[in-house]
């Protein structure tokens, strides 16, 4: 039997910038709270079910910022009057309900406009529309 006194576990050994996997999952978990989503878990020193979670949580990230990117740019043409564009991914659960009010927010802002347009030209026909839905909310005025 070998003498085992003097031996250090294998962990100290290890290089210092090797991490555990749950390591990079906190590391991941402070980079979304710092709003950035675009960072993954570096996989390349993992193996097994290490490297399998890992990447799984690359792919939960990945499933999260596509359908954000996509809003996001939606509102970015809207803050510059681009009506022309509306969501036409598909999305399940909460995704397919941001999409669907993120795109009823732009067939309403091109009615809008479309009915002041018509009134700066004197045409009065979408008041009764308006009338008839009245107020959305107790903020709408």
């Amino acid at each position: 039997m070998q003498n085992r006194v003097n031996s250090k576990p294998a962990r100290q050994h290890a290089p210092k910038n090797l991490v555990s996997a749950s390591d990079e999952v906190r590391r991941l978990l402070q980079a979304a709270q710092e709003g950035n989503l675009n960072e993954r878990a570096v996989i390349t020193n993992f193996a097994g079910k290490d490297q399998e979670t890992l990447e799984a949580v690359n792919g939960i990230l990945d499933v999260i910022v596509q359908p954000l990117t996509e809003v996001k740019q939606a509102l970015q043409r809207l803050a510059v009057n681009d009506h022309t564009l509306p969501l036409k991914a598909e999305y399940k659960g909460l995704f397919a309900e941001i999409a669907e009010a993120t795109n009823t927010v732009l067939i309403r802002l091109c009615h809008i406009t479309e009915t002041a347009k018509n009134i700066s030209e004197g045409r009065l026909s979408d008041l009764p529309e308006y009338k008839k839905i009245g107020r959305r909310s107790e903020h709408d005025v």
